[in-house]
């Protein structure tokens, strides 16, 4: 009725499975850090990590210079649409008697919008400069002073008006005019249109001029923000730059112990890739071992039932006879692909026969020249030999590959050891250069809505990257944002 119990929880090896599942991370500053080879930095990899962070900046300066002249074009196309407009309203208050009504006009400050304009020169300013460089030789007049009027000039205010339109004037001056009910109407209704059309146009306009300020101010806070970034950025800049300057001078001692890893590496890799192929090697003379001696077991069987069956004395003797004359064979051949002439050959040949003689009876070496002569026994005497001498042969060579196999498994010993050592020293000499990293400092100047920005963002990674325990304390700091526009704050 008890509930099991559980087995105790071995927390080795239960940190071992964590780190095996999830991963060990250690901080790059703690002193058992071991920095992975693929992520090992050196200048090429600095400089690239540089160009990028500098091409995020300037795409970053890119957008905001090209959301601010698509502003001004805007505006631009909007001054337009409002001149158009003020023009159409003008003239429905003109029809409605409005003319005290002032209307929103908008320009563009040339200087400040447009500042590439100064080198614009249009054809207008080059006459207008010429002239006034012409009159200022001939002794043109001083400023303020008027130009006396010409003999055919007319006083100002006075028009010329045609005598017969004085008189029409004079009969119509005493008419009284009558406005009839459908005139009025006509007009009412003429009124009404003319006002539709004024709310419409200036309703229209206002909503462009409201929409365009809401998308001036949304780029102004993008623009503010994008500077935050910026900023970060080039203070990760000024810090990727003392970093190159650090692996600069370490670049060479690096590259000297990579290449000695890399060497040691080589060197172990292809020794056990000729290992592997002595292995595989082995494998196979094993297999032509088993192979050899299952055959050799066959014509040893065929052997003792075709030749003196019964009689192991006899067969014993034969075997004995026909293995000097194979040995001989087999002397004679190695003999020939050593250039040996075959005189010396030929009496090999009688000091064997001499030998045969002594060491057999003349019956005995009869009954084997019979065997002899018999073509299925001489072959099953034939395949025996040669299976016993492919025996001895792939034993040989089958010791002999142990035998490399042995001593480069010695070198290969020394050679991990080396590699060990390489890579122990490597590991060093990156634990060194990153030290020497960490202990980069980097100083830069916010303003004050970067600061704010900065402040709004103190959850995420960049605010502890910026602010560190070193660092100003940031109430203070916001608390006299009134006062100053710049601060120092440093990494």
């Amino acid at each position: 009725g008890n509930a099991p119990t559980q087995p105790p929880i071995d927390s080795e090896k239960a940190k071992e499975e964590a780190a095996k599942l999830y991963g060990d991370y250690k901080l790059k500053s703690s002193e058992d850090y071991e920095v992975p080879e693929n992520q090992r930095m050196n200048v090429a990899k600095k400089r690239k990590r540089i160009f990028l962070l500098e091409e995020i900046i300037y795409n970053t300066k890119m957008k905001i210079n090209n959301d601010i002249v698509a502003l001004r074009n805007r505006k631009v196309e909007l001054i337009a649409k409002l001149d158009k407009t003020n023009k159409r309203v003008g003239e429905i208050n003109k029809e409605l008697a409005l003319d005290h009504e002032v209307l929103f006009k908008a320009s563009i400050d040339q200087e400040v919008e447009m500042p590439e304009k100064i080198y614009e020169v249009t054809e207008e300013q080059v006459n207008q400069y010429a002239k006034e460089k012409t009159d200022s030789k001939r002794g043109g007049y001083f400023d303020g002073q008027e130009e006396p009027a010409s003999v055919e000039s007319r006083p100002a205010g006075k028009s010329v008006v045609d005598k017969g339109d004085q008189n029409q004037m004079r009969e119509r001056k005493g008419k009284r005019v009558f406005t009839s009910e459908l005139e009025k109407e006509m007009k009412s209704a003429h009124i009404l249109v003319l006002q539709s059309e004024k709310k419409q146009l200036l309703d229209e306009i206002n909503e462009d001029i409201q929409k365009f300020d809401e998308d001036v101010l949304k780029t102004h806070n993008e623009k503010v923000l994008a500077e935050s970034d910026m900023k970060v950025a080039q203070m990760k800049l000024i810090n990727l730059y003392q970093e190159l300057i650090i692996l600069n001078d370490m670049e060479e001692e690096d590259n000297r112990l990579i290449s000695k890893l890399f060497e040691t590496r080589k060197n172990k890799a292809e020794m056990e890739a000729n290992r592997a192929k002595i292995n595989a090697e082995i494998e196979k003379k094993a297999e032509e071992e088993v192979t050899n001696e299952k055959e050799l077991a066959d014509y040893i069987k065929r052997f003792d039932e075709s030749i003196f069956q019964g009689d192991e004395v006899k067969r014993k003797k034969a075997y004995d006879y026909f293995r000097s004359k194979h040995q001989a064979k087999k002397n004679k051949e190695e003999a020939k692909n050593e250039d040996d002439d075959e005189e010396e050959a030929d009496e090999d040949d009688f000091g064997l026969e001499d030998e045969l003689m002594q060491d057999f009876d003349p019956s005995e070496i009869e009954a084997f020249r019979q065997i002899e002569n018999s073509p299925r026994l001489k072959d099953i005497v034939e395949h025996r030999f040669r299976r016993e001498d492919s025996k001895a042969s792939l034993q040989n060579e089958r010791m002999d590959l142990e035998r490399q196999r042995t001593q480069l498994e010695n070198r290969m010993k020394k050679v991990r050891d080396e590699v060990d050592v390489n890579q122990k020293n490597l590991l060093e000499f990156q634990k060194a250069k990153l030290k020497k990293i960490n202990k980069i400092d980097v100083s830069m100047f916010l303003k004050l809505e970067q600061v704010r920005n900065l402040h709004k963002a103190r959850d995420k990674a960049v605010y502890y990257r910026v602010f560190s325990a070193d660092c100003i304390e940031f109430g203070s700091l916001l608390s006299s944002r009134g006062l100053l526009e710049e601060y120092i704050v440093h990494k």
